[in-house]
């Protein structure tokens, strides 16, 4: 996985300006903007947090060296960029997989499939999820990125709550199960078993532990 750091590089260096004919300026730019936040999130898969520097940010992304700071200004303002780049493709994603249908979307199974869509997502895009277990583990000694960690960890927590308490009114998820408690513990288990895949290649295939996870969360959780 350490070559993959550089997929969004493209090349010789490029102006964004002779990008894209016919695209309009706003346009133009977002696109570079899209290229090096997807730089960033290789290079920090790759390397980490430490010495990322934004000229090393545009050169991968296909520009020059000074683009990103044209665009994004200071480090820590890519590096927060990039976290919401990162909750924002997951976020956006599972209402693709799973579309939204009121409170019966939320509940038991509903949250046993995002689950199971966060684990799949190591063989569907292990440069991001890689990434993003940098960016967590990093955040508590990175103040530049921490806001933004804890708004991600309580909003995916509140999320979880959210299909908990649907399954409690609905009577398929016991009625003494702390919501929130439940969601936080739910939401440790899956980071953790992203991490021991990403850390090594011989933890078993996705489907037997996803099973395991089902299996654990209906005995844990069923009415």
């Amino acid at each position: 996985m350490s070559g993959s750091g550089h997929g969004a590089a493209t090349g010789a260096a490029e102006d964004p300006a002779h990008i894209g004919t016919g695209l309009t300026q706003a346009e133009r730019r977002e696109r570079a903007e899209k290229r090096m936040l997807r730089a960033a999130v290789g290079l920090i898969a790759e390397k980490g947090l430490a010495g990322l520097t934004l000229n090393e940010i545009g050169e991968a992304a296909g520009y020059s060296r000074g683009l990103a700071a044209h665009y994004f200004g200071r480090r820590d303002d890519m590096l927060q960029a990039v976290v919401r780049h990162i909750s924002g493709r997951f976020t956006r994603s599972v209402p693709r997989k799973h579309p939204a249908g009121g409170d019966g979307n939320l509940g038991l199974e509903p949250l046993i499939r995002i689950c199971e869509y966060y684990l799949e997502s190591v063989a569907r895009d292990p440069v991001t999820m890689r990434a993003l277990l940098v960016i967590l583990t990093e955040a508590t000694m990175r103040p530049e990125v921490f806001p933004d960690i804890v708004e991600l960890n309580r909003s995916s927590v509140a999320a979880f709550a959210r299909h908990i308490e649907a399954g409690q009114t609905r009577g398929e998820i016991r009625k003494d199960v702390d919501a929130t408690g439940e969601a936080l513990l739910v939401l440790g288990q899956i980071r953790g078993t992203v991490a021991l895949w990403l850390a090594d290649p011989a933890v078993p295939d996705v489907g037997p532990v996803k099973q395991a996870m089902r299996d654990s969360f209906v005995r844990r959780l069923s009415a």
